[in-house]
């Protein structure tokens, strides 16, 4: 488990200083911490949140290395960008267990206190050739959304998953007719 030793010496860094210097999120930085990953962790005690904590950036080379080594694939941030869909709704898709999924790669740290959820590029590869979104269609068309929705309810295309369930309309791509654009 990471060190938090008391009294940070000279030369550590926030959380934040410490992702600049990698070039890495700050999420990136904290599941690493959490997970063990980093050592020489400390604590300011008169300071409260994130700001508290200090890591020992060693060498900012190191830490990208060892995210790399880590933190295989792309970050739910990245995955749902990409994706298009809110966090949330991207959450949802990854916690069901049966019908459409987001398979999450579920890293474990050696101090089992912490569970990292990434996403391969394959996965989601694979999820954006058999769903699409509402959102999806319309940038593809070029259309605004609520034209897309008339036209898809027109054509009898139903969701795949009830909105209720994840808070997008998630469609099977193959069902997509061609949009009107007129």
């Amino acid at each position: 488990m990471s060190s938090f030793r008391g009294a940070p010496h000279i030369g550590m860094v926030p959380i934040a200083k410490a992702a600049e210097k990698a070039k890495l999120l700050c999420v990136e930085i904290v599941h690493l911490i959490l997970g063990g990953f980093l050592e020489n962790v400390a604590r300011l005690t008169k300071v409260h949140g994130c700001s508290s904590i200090l890591v020992d950036p060693v060498d900012p080379v190191e830490v990208r290395a060892r995210s790399r080594a880590v933190l295989a694939g792309m970050s739910a941030f990245q995955a749902f960008g990409s994706l298009k869909i809110p966090r949330a709704s991207g959450w949802a898709l990854a916690e069901r267990h049966e019908g459409p999924r987001l398979n999450p790669l579920v890293i474990e740290s050696p101090n089992t206190c912490h569970r990292i959820h990434r996403f391969t590029g394959e996965t989601v590869a694979a999820f954006v050739s058999e769903f699409t979104t509402d959102v999806r269609i319309a940038n593809m068309y070029d259309l605004p959304k609520n034209v897309v929705i008339s036209q898809l309810k027109r054509a009898r295309v139903r969701t795949v998953v009830p909105y209720a369930e994840i808070g997008i309309y998630l469609y099977r791509a193959s069902n997509i007719p061609e949009m009107e654009t007129d």
